[in-house]
């Protein structure tokens, strides 16, 4: 990825764009040697949509009440997570 100081950028901008679009690479503007904007070559290609469905877990019943196991398997934590909370208030000046 080239990077071009902001100065030459604003001097050269329509040759620079013009490299963008015909070579499809991203350039870095930098200001002071730090980056600024990424000018990127535009794309008409649309997103598929879909793409990250494999990656979601989708549950068969989400309306029936939880079994009793299911229901109480958050208290123990609960329970120490509140007991360390009032351990630590104990100990507040």
């Amino acid at each position: 990825m080239e990077t071009i100081a902001i100065t030459e950028f604003k001097a050269h901008a329509l040759q620079i764009l013009g490299r963008i679009a015909k070579t499809k690479e991203s350039v870095v503007i930098t200001k002071r040697g730090k980056p600024l904007v990424e000018v990127i070559p535009y794309s008409s290609s649309k997103p598929t949509p879909g793409k990250l469905s494999e990656a979601l877990v989708f549950e068969e019943d989400i309306v029936s009440p939880l079994s009793e196991e299911m229901w109480n398997a958050g208290n123990e934590i609960r329970t120490r997570t509140n007991s360390l909370v009032d351990h630590k208030k104990s100990y507040r000046l």
